[in-house]
Protein backbone atom coordinates (compact mmCIF):
# COMPACT_ATOMS: atom_id res chain seq x y z
CA UNK A 1 0.00 0.00 0.00
CA UNK A 2 1.20 3.81 -1.18
CA UNK A 3 0.52 5.96 1.25
CA UNK A 4 1.72 9.91 0.83
CA UNK A 5 3.90 11.33 3.78
CA UNK A 6 1.14 13.66 4.47
CA UNK A 7 -2.13 14.56 3.53
CA UNK A 8 -2.90 17.25 1.30
CA UNK A 9 -3.77 20.98 2.99
CA UNK A 10 -5.87 23.33 1.21
CA UNK A 11 -4.80 26.42 3.37
CA UNK A 12 -3.99 29.94 3.06
CA UNK A 13 -4.17 31.96 6.13
CA UNK A 14 -3.34 35.71 6.02
CA UNK A 15 0.36 36.46 5.82
CA UNK A 16 0.25 38.50 8.49
CA UNK A 17 -0.60 35.73 10.77
CA UNK A 18 2.49 34.10 10.75
CA UNK A 19 0.81 31.04 11.32
CA UNK A 20 1.06 27.69 9.63
CA UNK A 21 -0.05 24.05 10.32
CA UNK A 22 1.09 21.12 10.75
CA UNK A 23 0.92 17.58 9.60
CA UNK A 24 2.59 14.59 11.42
CA UNK A 25 2.09 10.95 10.74
CA UNK A 26 2.60 8.26 12.71
CA UNK A 27 0.94 4.53 12.76
CA UNK A 28 -2.35 2.97 15.06
CA UNK A 29 -2.90 -1.09 15.34
CA UNK A 30 -0.14 -0.52 11.88
CA UNK A 31 -2.72 1.84 10.35
CA UNK A 32 -1.05 5.28 8.89
CA UNK A 33 -2.54 7.60 11.09
CA UNK A 34 -2.35 12.04 10.27
CA UNK A 35 -2.84 14.36 12.62
CA UNK A 36 -3.06 18.13 12.25
CA UNK A 37 -2.56 20.81 14.41
CA UNK A 38 -0.35 23.93 14.76
CA UNK A 39 3.23 23.99 14.29
CA UNK A 40 5.27 24.74 17.15
CA UNK A 41 2.56 23.07 19.52
CA UNK A 42 1.82 18.92 20.27
CA UNK A 43 -1.64 17.35 19.57
CA UNK A 44 -3.36 16.56 23.23
CA UNK A 45 -3.04 12.67 23.65
CA UNK A 46 -6.06 12.39 25.33
CA UNK A 47 -7.74 14.19 22.48
CA UNK A 48 -6.41 11.70 20.01
CA UNK A 49 -7.08 8.91 21.99
CA UNK A 50 -10.89 10.13 22.00
CA UNK A 51 -11.29 11.04 18.35
CA UNK A 52 -9.74 6.97 17.41
CA UNK A 53 -12.45 5.90 19.76
CA UNK A 54 -14.64 7.11 17.23
CA UNK A 55 -13.05 5.08 14.30
CA UNK A 56 -15.60 2.43 14.73
CA UNK A 57 -18.74 4.72 15.05
CA UNK A 58 -21.19 6.56 12.84
CA UNK A 59 -20.37 10.20 12.45
CA UNK A 60 -21.21 12.36 16.04
CA UNK A 61 -19.43 13.88 19.05
CA UNK A 62 -18.83 13.88 22.81
CA UNK A 63 -17.47 15.97 25.13
CA UNK A 64 -13.79 15.34 26.55
CA UNK A 65 -12.33 17.11 29.79
CA UNK A 66 -8.87 18.82 29.67
CA UNK A 67 -5.57 18.48 32.28
CA UNK A 68 -7.57 19.90 35.09
CA UNK A 69 -10.97 19.73 34.08
CA UNK A 70 -11.51 23.21 33.93
CA UNK A 71 -11.94 23.01 30.07
CA UNK A 72 -13.66 21.05 28.16
CA UNK A 73 -13.03 19.85 24.34
CA UNK A 74 -15.63 18.66 21.50
CA UNK A 75 -14.67 15.42 19.73
CA UNK A 76 -16.75 14.69 16.28
CA UNK A 77 -15.76 12.39 13.87
CA UNK A 78 -16.65 8.65 12.83
CA UNK A 79 -15.72 5.95 10.58
CA UNK A 80 -15.89 6.36 6.59
CA UNK A 81 -16.97 3.06 4.22
CA UNK A 82 -17.41 2.16 1.02
CA UNK A 83 -18.91 5.06 -1.06
CA UNK A 84 -17.89 7.59 1.15
CA UNK A 85 -14.42 6.29 2.07
CA UNK A 86 -14.02 6.23 -1.99
CA UNK A 87 -15.38 9.56 -2.39
CA UNK A 88 -13.12 11.16 0.14
CA UNK A 89 -10.36 9.61 -1.00
CA UNK A 90 -10.26 10.58 -4.53
CA UNK A 91 -11.20 13.92 -3.61
CA UNK A 92 -8.20 14.33 -1.14
CA UNK A 93 -5.92 12.49 -3.42
CA UNK A 94 -6.35 13.88 -6.97
CA UNK A 95 -7.97 17.13 -6.32
CA UNK A 96 -5.93 17.63 -3.58
CA UNK A 97 -8.95 18.29 -1.37
CA UNK A 98 -8.44 17.94 2.39
CA UNK A 99 -11.16 15.74 4.41
CA UNK A 100 -14.34 17.64 5.87
CA UNK A 101 -12.39 17.11 9.80
CA UNK A 102 -9.35 18.64 8.16
CA UNK A 103 -11.04 21.08 6.60
CA UNK A 104 -12.83 22.42 9.51
CA UNK A 105 -9.56 22.71 11.24
CA UNK A 106 -7.89 25.02 8.68
CA UNK A 107 -11.08 26.91 8.20
CA UNK A 108 -10.96 27.35 12.05
CA UNK A 109 -7.56 28.62 12.34
CA UNK A 110 -8.12 30.75 9.32
CA UNK A 111 -11.37 32.72 10.47
CA UNK A 112 -9.42 32.90 14.19
CA UNK A 113 -6.27 34.60 12.83
CA UNK A 114 -8.38 36.66 10.48
CA UNK A 115 -9.93 38.25 13.39
CA UNK A 116 -13.30 36.23 13.42
CA UNK A 117 -14.72 34.20 16.36
CA UNK A 118 -14.59 31.06 15.99
CA UNK A 119 -13.53 27.44 18.05
CA UNK A 120 -10.52 26.84 18.80
CA UNK A 121 -9.36 23.94 16.95
CA UNK A 122 -7.15 21.81 18.79
CA UNK A 123 -6.15 18.68 16.53
CA UNK A 124 -7.68 16.59 13.57
CA UNK A 125 -6.66 13.72 11.93
CA UNK A 126 -7.20 10.89 9.24
CA UNK A 127 -7.03 7.12 9.80
CA UNK A 128 -6.31 5.32 6.39
CA UNK A 129 -7.34 2.22 5.49
CA UNK A 130 -7.26 -0.29 2.88
CA UNK A 131 -5.39 1.32 -0.68
CA UNK A 132 -4.62 4.14 1.26
CA UNK A 133 -8.27 5.39 1.18
CA UNK A 134 -9.40 7.03 4.54
CA UNK A 135 -11.09 4.69 6.89
CA UNK A 136 -11.86 7.69 9.82
CA UNK A 137 -11.50 10.89 10.64
CA UNK A 138 -12.06 13.46 13.80
CA UNK A 139 -11.69 16.96 14.97
CA UNK A 140 -11.34 18.06 18.79
CA UNK A 141 -12.15 21.93 19.71
CA UNK A 142 -12.08 24.02 22.65
CA UNK A 143 -15.62 24.16 24.18
CA UNK A 144 -17.02 28.02 24.04
CA UNK A 145 -17.48 28.96 27.97
CA UNK A 146 -20.39 29.89 29.11
CA UNK A 147 -22.36 29.84 25.82
CA UNK A 148 -25.75 28.51 24.28
CA UNK A 149 -26.56 27.70 20.75
CA UNK A 150 -28.18 30.41 18.96
CA UNK A 151 -31.07 28.14 17.04
CA UNK A 152 -31.53 26.91 20.74
CA UNK A 153 -31.73 30.33 22.12
CA UNK A 154 -33.81 31.55 19.13
CA UNK A 155 -36.43 28.53 20.17
CA UNK A 156 -36.66 29.59 23.54
CA UNK A 157 -39.90 31.00 24.30
CA UNK A 158 -38.29 33.43 27.46
CA UNK A 159 -35.48 34.69 25.39
CA UNK A 160 -36.00 38.19 25.75
CA UNK A 161 -36.77 40.60 22.45
CA UNK A 162 -33.38 42.50 22.95
CA UNK A 163 -31.30 39.48 23.21
CA UNK A 164 -33.28 38.06 19.95
CA UNK A 165 -33.28 41.25 17.92
CA UNK A 166 -29.13 41.71 19.22
CA UNK A 167 -28.10 38.15 18.00
CA UNK A 168 -29.57 38.34 14.64
CA UNK A 169 -28.56 41.59 13.58
CA UNK A 170 -24.87 40.29 15.05
CA UNK A 171 -25.71 37.60 12.73
CA UNK A 172 -26.48 39.64 9.77
CA UNK A 173 -22.93 41.61 10.34
CA UNK A 174 -21.16 38.34 10.98
CA UNK A 175 -22.17 36.92 7.68
CA UNK A 176 -21.56 40.21 5.82
CA UNK A 177 -18.06 40.49 7.23
CA UNK A 178 -17.54 37.01 6.37
CA UNK A 179 -18.41 37.55 2.22
CA UNK A 180 -16.06 40.80 2.39
CA UNK A 181 -13.21 39.15 3.70
CA UNK A 182 -13.45 36.34 1.12
CA UNK A 183 -14.83 33.58 3.01
CA UNK A 184 -17.59 31.44 1.77
CA UNK A 185 -18.94 29.26 5.31
CA UNK A 186 -22.07 27.44 3.28
CA UNK A 187 -23.09 26.00 6.43
CA UNK A 188 -23.79 29.07 8.27
CA UNK A 189 -26.96 28.33 10.14
CA UNK A 190 -27.90 29.58 13.84
CA UNK A 191 -27.31 25.89 15.29
CA UNK A 192 -23.46 26.19 14.35
CA UNK A 193 -23.28 29.35 16.00
CA UNK A 194 -23.19 30.14 20.09
CA UNK A 195 -24.07 32.89 21.64
CA UNK A 196 -21.81 33.81 24.78
CA UNK A 197 -23.07 35.95 28.00
CA UNK A 198 -21.22 39.03 26.67
CA UNK A 199 -23.14 38.72 23.41
CA UNK A 200 -20.82 37.47 21.28
CA UNK A 201 -21.16 35.35 18.46
CA UNK A 202 -18.70 31.84 17.84
CA UNK A 203 -19.00 29.98 14.59
CA UNK A 204 -18.41 26.13 15.60
CA UNK A 205 -18.92 24.39 11.92
CA UNK A 206 -16.76 25.77 8.86
CA UNK A 207 -16.48 22.56 7.14
CA UNK A 208 -18.21 22.78 3.68
CA UNK A 209 -16.50 26.38 2.61
CA UNK A 210 -13.06 28.46 2.96
CA UNK A 211 -11.55 31.23 1.44
CA UNK A 212 -12.42 32.33 -2.02
CA UNK A 213 -10.24 34.60 -3.95
CA UNK A 214 -12.66 37.78 -3.82
CA UNK A 215 -15.41 38.91 -1.71
CA UNK A 216 -18.42 37.92 -3.08
CA UNK A 217 -22.51 37.23 -1.63
CA UNK A 218 -23.06 33.77 -0.53
CA UNK A 219 -27.36 32.36 -1.08
CA UNK A 220 -26.59 29.42 0.91
CA UNK A 221 -25.42 31.28 3.42
CA UNK A 222 -27.62 33.92 3.70
CA UNK A 223 -30.78 32.38 2.63
CA UNK A 224 -29.91 28.85 4.50
CA UNK A 225 -29.30 30.61 7.45
CA UNK A 226 -33.44 31.74 6.86
CA UNK A 227 -34.39 28.57 5.96
CA UNK A 228 -33.00 26.50 8.68
CA UNK A 229 -34.20 29.11 11.04
CA UNK A 230 -37.52 29.18 9.60
CA UNK A 231 -39.76 28.18 12.25
CA UNK A 232 -38.23 30.37 14.94
CA UNK A 233 -37.91 33.27 13.21
CA UNK A 234 -40.78 36.24 12.83
CA UNK A 235 -40.51 37.83 9.49
CA UNK A 236 -39.64 40.75 11.41
CA UNK A 237 -36.57 39.56 12.17
CA UNK A 238 -35.34 37.82 8.97
CA UNK A 239 -36.00 41.31 8.21
CA UNK A 240 -33.61 42.45 10.83
CA UNK A 241 -30.98 39.70 9.97
CA UNK A 242 -31.13 40.84 6.12
CA UNK A 243 -31.55 44.57 7.15
CA UNK A 244 -27.56 43.94 8.92
CA UNK A 245 -26.11 41.75 5.63
CA UNK A 246 -26.97 44.69 3.37
CA UNK A 247 -25.98 47.74 5.44
CA UNK A 248 -22.27 46.35 5.08
CA UNK A 249 -22.63 44.70 1.54
CA UNK A 250 -24.85 46.19 -0.57
CA UNK A 251 -22.69 48.78 -1.52
CA UNK A 252 -19.13 46.49 -2.45
CA UNK A 253 -20.60 43.48 -3.46
CA UNK A 254 -23.53 42.54 -5.71
CA UNK A 255 -26.56 41.47 -4.06
CA UNK A 256 -29.74 39.13 -5.38
CA UNK A 257 -32.74 41.30 -4.86
CA UNK A 258 -34.87 40.18 -1.35
CA UNK A 259 -37.55 38.54 -4.13
CA UNK A 260 -34.72 36.25 -5.06
CA UNK A 261 -33.45 35.62 -1.73
CA UNK A 262 -37.23 34.46 -0.33
CA UNK A 263 -37.72 32.37 -3.34
CA UNK A 264 -34.42 30.83 -2.51
CA UNK A 265 -35.34 30.81 0.69
CA UNK A 266 -38.70 28.88 0.46
CA UNK A 267 -36.50 26.05 -1.84
CA UNK A 268 -34.13 25.73 0.85
CA UNK A 269 -36.83 24.70 3.43
CA UNK A 270 -38.71 22.84 1.40
CA UNK A 271 -35.41 20.49 0.79
CA UNK A 272 -34.24 20.76 4.40
CA UNK A 273 -37.67 19.72 5.25
CA UNK A 274 -37.69 16.46 2.66
CA UNK A 275 -34.17 15.92 3.82
CA UNK A 276 -35.11 15.27 7.64
CA UNK A 277 -38.52 13.53 6.70
CA UNK A 278 -35.74 11.18 4.26
CA UNK A 279 -34.09 10.41 7.52
CA UNK A 280 -37.20 8.87 9.53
Amino acid sequence: MTVPPSLPISFNPPASSGVRVRTASRTFDGAPLHLTFLDGSEPDEGLIEAGLARRDQRDGGGWVELGDSSKRAWVKGGRLTGKSSFRHGARMFFAQHPLPRVAEYNNLTWLRHSGFPAAVPLVAGVLLGRWGLPRAQFLATLKVDKSRNLFALLADATTSKDVRRGSLSDAGHLVAQLHLAGFEHRDFFARNLVRDQAGTLTILDAWSGGPCSTARFSMRDVAGFLADSQGVLKEAEADLFLGAYLSETSSVIEVPTRAQIDREVRAMASAMSRRKSRRG
